[in-house]
């Protein structure tokens, strides 16, 4: 009670101290004062009645948020990574090659995969960037005649290279050896790869290996998985149509074992290329047919086994070669006295024993090479050999103007690699995508400087209607005076061959798989698979036909008639298209089509191609249609042109805005949606009510 009478009277103390004030301020002062105050308690009043009620969250605002925020985030890092990466590229650029020495050896590392043509290159990936087969071919002509190259020597460390790249590099190292310049190998073991290897190898002057190494030549073989009885098991029905008898593509589904035909054709392909193999190893090392036969038979060797059998030439390490290279090119002195040398000997057979490092290249030349060389003589230790790498050749030749004495010509170089398409629908590399290479096409058809068209054919068939549309393409611009040539690559079939049926003139490598001039399509049916998972499939249609794609059913009658139509209508208009484009009676169509696979060699007898030879002859050839002396006198226009680091940057960034704009259209619908969710959610009589989005397409 005493505090609450000591409060009022405080109170009361300040009311009659402020009255004193008030009393002592100006009437003026007074009600300034008082409007002010009455000014404030409207605005807080005012604050009040509009702070809004509390708002529901939104979820679709609250993603489009973070997305936008993700965005910018990810922007802003891949700006800064670009941004590094070309510094970085710019510097290395920069000091990779610098003023060239007057005498230097070509050296080429096989440690990425040998690819046709790279339509994209990595802004990240600054070393290890793989070869295409025509920058190894350009590069060995070049430096046949480049007086500074004094060789050419292939480091094998685990790169891969098909046996029709092998084909071509094997033609471009002969003519690079007439130059008269030597072509070494080495390689730490031949194995890993079949016979292919040890194929490219016996290009070579001389065969390098570690002593430790291996040299695996086992010959040929094709497997093939048949999963029939596993999806019999699975209750997956494969119905698929074939034309003819020879077109096996699906036949892993429908069969438990090798058909007649398709071991016919097998048996056939690899007697055909295992035959080209024997044929120029023989001559390339020296060796009878039949006794390099009866060593793929044996199938491994050891390095002295080798060397007995003369697979290869020497037995050594890196600074072997180094040495034997130091000697070929004339860089000797003479040798000490005869007892150092003999110690020297005896220390590096020491060194041998305990499977130890060499000692430097003066000192470690091994057996084979000290056999050649000149008494009084060894490698020159004050002499270091100048290696440049053929990625930075090529920089150098790409620097190099074009002489105005060359024809101005121009050659359209297209590249069809991969499966043919309508559409890529962004798949990227690896499709051949009708509306786009058609594009190409027309594009040099209507170009005034160019002369003729190189279309390189490295594809194994797909869509019958994207075929016909390059092939429309191809008549446009043989209809505008531009002559077609068609360079197939690893494989040419089916689709690959409908594209280039009407080429002017047709180039297959000795094992290009090609033909395959028959139709094959078809679907799986898991009507019997699904209870096998408790799971159970209605239907509402429209139409008698209408589950016709559907992999839930079968074919039904309809369905397996108009299949069958189909397929006869195709191989027709297949087989109508190659007896036009090769001149070719359709009864000996009939025999050479029936979705049979032929190699180069075979289809060259069989008159479905005019040549053997790779992309460097179909280039020639082409030069030759245009007034050019070969293919380095005529101006090549790539079609597509591999993007650069910056141009697939631009990419990534367009890529990245047309996904944001993307999400933004729909965003609005989203958000439209969203009390209709709610009311789902919220709604307890719906919870037991399933609610499932069908998609319904035309196919």
């Amino acid at each position: 009670m005493s505090d609450k009478i000591k409060s009022d009277k405080t109170a009361e103390r300040k009311s009659i101290k402020q009255g004193r004030v008030e009393r002592r301020m100006p009437l003026t002062a007074i009600l300034r004062t008082k409007a002010q105050a009455e000014e404030k308690e409207k605005a807080k009043a005012n604050a009040v009645a509009q702070t809004p009620a509390k708002k529901k969250w939104n979820i679709f605002e609250i993603l489009w948020t973070a997305f936008k925020k993700t965005c910018t985030v990810v922007g802003f890092i891949i700006l800064l990574t670009a941004a590094i990466s070309i510094f970085f590229t710019s510097r290395y650029m920069a000091g990779t090659v610098g003023p060239l020495p007057d005498e230097m050896v070509l050296l080429m590392e096989l440690d990425t995969p040998v690819i046709e043509h790279s339509v994209q290159l990595s802004p990240y990936n600054f070393t290890n960037k793989p070869y295409t087969i025509r920058q190894i071919t350009m590069a060995l002509d070049k430096a046949a005649t480049d007086k500074r190259i004094k060789g050419f020597v292939l480091s094998v460390n685990g790169g891969a290279i098909g046996i029709s790249h092998i084909q071509e590099l094997r033609d471009s190292l002969q003519r690079f050896r007439k130059s008269g310049k030597f072509a070494y190998i080495y390689a730490p073991s031949y194995e890993g790869q079949g016979v292919g290897l040890y194929y490219l190898a016996t290009a070579f002057e001389e065969i390098w290996m570690q002593p430790l190494g291996v040299v695996s030549i086992p010959g040929i073989q094709a497997e093939v998985p048949f999963a029939k009885g596993a999806l019999d098991k699975l209750g997956v029905e494969p119905q698929f149509f074939q034309r003819k008898e020879y077109k096996s593509v699906f036949e892993s589904f429908k069969s438990d074992t090798m058909s007649d035909e398709s071991r016919e054709v097998l048996e056939s392909v690899l007697d055909s290329i295992g035959g080209r193999i024997a044929s120029e190893v023989s001559r390339s090392r020296g060796i009878e047919e039949d006794m390099f036969v009866k060593l793929v038979s044996s199938g491994l060797f050891t390095g002295n086994e080798a060397l007995e059998h003369k697979l290869i030439d020497r037995l050594g390490y890196p600074t072997d070669l180094t040495a034997q290279i130091k000697l070929r090119t004339g860089h000797k002195v003479v040798a000490p006295e005869q007892n150092e040398r003999d110690a020297a000997q005896e220390n590096k057979a020491e060194t041998l024993d305990g499977f130890e490092n060499l000692p430097m290249p003066e000192a470690s030349v091994s057996e084979q090479t000290a056999s050649v060389i000149s008494v009084g003589e060894i490698p020159d230790p004050a002499y270091d050999v100048s290696f440049i790498d053929l990625h930075d050749y090529l920089h150098i030749l790409k620097a190099k103007p074009v002489p105005e004495s060359q024809s101005m010509d121009k050659i359209a170089l297209i590249y069809a690699v991969g499966n043919i398409m309508q559409s890529s629908n962004g798949q990227g590399d690896g499709v051949i995508a009708a509306d786009d290479m058609s594009g190409y096409i027309m594009q040099a058809a209507d170009d005034p400087e160019i002369g003729a068209i190189v279309l390189r054919v490295v594809s194994p068939g797909g869509s019958p209607t994207a075929s016909e549309t390059i092939l429309h393409a191809l008549q446009y611009a043989q209809k505008k005076n531009k002559k077609v040539v068609v360079s197939m690559g690893a494989v040419a079939a089916s689709g690959g061959y409908w594209i280039s049926t009407y080429a002017d003139r047709i180039f297959a490598l000795p094992s290009t798989f090609t033909g395959s001039i028959g139709v094959a399509g078809g679907k799986i049916a898991l009507e019997d698979f699904w209870p096998k998972l408790g799971i159970h499939w209605d239907y509402v249609s429209w139409g008698d036909n209408a589950g016709m794609w559907s992999m839930n059913l079968p074919f039904n009658a309809t369905g397996t008639e108009r299949m069958n139509y189909l397929m006869d209508y195709i191989y027709d208009e297949f087989t109508t298209r190659v007896s036009d484009g090769r001149g070719i009676p359709m009864a000996r169509v009939d025999k050479i089509a029936r979705g049979r696979v032929w190699t180069g060699d075979q289809a060259l007898r069989v008159g479905l191609v005019d040549e053997i030879g790779g992309l460097d002859q179909a280039l020639d050839y082409a030069a030759s249609l245009v007034g050019g002396a070969d293919r380095y006198h005529v101006n090549i226009k790539i079609m597509p042109k591999a993007q650069t680091a910056i141009e697939q940057l631009l990419s990534l960034f367009e890529a990245q805005v047309s996904m944001g704009r993307s999400f933004k259209t729909y965003a609005p619908l989203l958000q439209s949606a969203e009390p209709v969710a709610q009311r789902l959610i919220q709604d307890r009589n719906m919870q037991n009510v399933r609610i499932q989005s069908q998609a319904i397409e035309l196919r």
